[in-house]
Formats: C-alpha cells, sequence, structure tokens
C-alpha cells in the first residue's frame, strides 16, 4: 500500500473503532440491569432472612422488635426500589466500563476481565451492602450467615454504608451478568483489535512516508 492507501485504511479501521464503541455503550443499560436485578433479588431474600434471624435469636426482646417490624419493611422496601439506581452509580463509580475512554479501552474494569471471583466480588460486596442499611437503622443488623459472624462489615471508607462480608458461592458471577457481558466482550475484543491495527499501520504510514521522502 502506498501513503494514501494506507490513509484510507486507517479512516476504515477507526471508523469501526467508533462504531463499536457506540455498541459497547448502548449495552451498557442490559448490563446494569442484569447486575440490578441479581442485587434485588439477593439482597430481598438477606434482608428478611436476616430480620428473622435476629428476631427469633433474641426471644426476650421479641414485643420490642415485633413493634419495629412494619417501618423495617417498609425501609427494606424503599431501598429494593432504589437499588436499581444506587447499582448504576456503584457500577460508574468502580469504573466499569471499557469503551468511555483510550485509557478504559486498554485497561481492565470488571466486565472485560476473566470471570474470576475476585472479578464480580469486586461488584457484590459493596453492592449487596446497600440492604444493610435499613436493617442498621432499625436495629436488625446481625443476622447471622455461616458460622458466627455478621454478613454485613461497616465500610470504613463510606460512613454509613456497608460491604457484604460473607462470599461463598455468591464469589462467583451470575450467569445472567455472564451473558449480559458476552456481547460487550465481544465488542470490546475487537475494539482493541482495530486500535493496534490502526497503531500499527500509523507506523507503517510514517515509515513509508519518510522513505519517499528521504529517497527524493
Amino acid at each position: 500500500m502506498d501513503v494514501d492507501e494506507m490513509s484510507q485504511q486507517i479512516e476504515a479501521e477507526e471508523a469501526r473503532l467508533r462504531e463499536l464503541l457506540k455498541e459497547m455503550g448502548a449495552l451498557v443499560p442490559s448490563i446494569v440491569a442484569a447486575v440490578s436485578a441479581e442485587v434485588v433479588e439477593w439482597s430481598g431474600v438477606a434482608a428478611k432472612n436476616a430480620a428473622e434471624g435476629h428476631f427469633t435469636s433474641n426471644p426476650k426482646r421479641h414485643a420490642e422488635l415485633a413493634a419495629k417490624l412494619p417501618k423495617l419493611k417498609q425501609a427494606v422496601d424503599a431501598t429494593l426500589a432504589r437499588l436499581p439506581s444506587l447499582v448504576e452509580q456503584e457500577l460508574n463509580r468502580l469504573g466499569s466500563w471499557a469503551h468511555t475512554s483510550k485509557e478504559a479501552l486498554n485497561g481492565l474494569p470488571w466486565t472485560v476481565t476473566e470471570e474470576t471471583g475476585q472479578t464480580w466480588w469486586k461488584v457484590a460486596r459493596t453492592t449487596y451492602g446497600f440492604i444493610a442499611q435499613p436493617l442498621a437503622e432499625h436495629g436488625f443488623v446481625g443476622g447471622r450467615g455461616r458460622g458466627d459472624y455478621d454478613l454485613w462489615s461497616p465500610d470504613s471508607s463510606h460512613p454509613g454504608r456497608y460491604t457484604f462480608g460473607f462470599g461463598g458461592e455468591l464469589k462467583t458471577m451470575p450467569e445472567r451478568v455472564r451473558v449480559a457481558l458476552k456481547p460487550y466482550k465481544e465488542r470490546w475484543a475487537e475494539a482493541r483489535q482495530k486500535q493496534h491495527a490502526v497503531a500499527v499501520l500509523e507506523k507503517e504510514r510514517a515509515k513509508l512516508a519518510f522513505n519517499n521522502t528521504w529517497g527524493k
């Protein structure tokens, strides 16, 4: 190829790269929805189990705790309704998206890395912590998981928030999240290839332009 042909090829690769980044951006709502569905589903069950565990383990306080249950249930329901928005904010805070900049495309946010426990756990430990707030505010944090320790711990870096501390099978990325990420990761892989192709072509074009000038 001559310099002009290389320039045309670079333009074509860059055009496809822009398309890929746009397509990745369009997939974000479905990924957020998948993560939110997991968090809402788990949180509803976890809140009930934690409240029930706290209630049944304090028989001498049944009258006191029973009086708190209606307001606790309202607070839990309100938090569950807010979770999709909270999850979206948290995913943005965690730098989840590979399509937002050149640096992000070259990095490894959790959405495009290998599906290890550590990858999903980064998301789960904070998003699964939101539901602890209404439980704590009404004096019901203290539901026990396997073993004798609390499910949630105060988040030292974010006062008033909690992190989920019991991993187990929840460290594994849920199937619906994996499914939602698949087209995003496929486009990310192609975008990285296009980005590399552009870099190679630009270097070759520069060499050719230099040699053409030097030889005259």
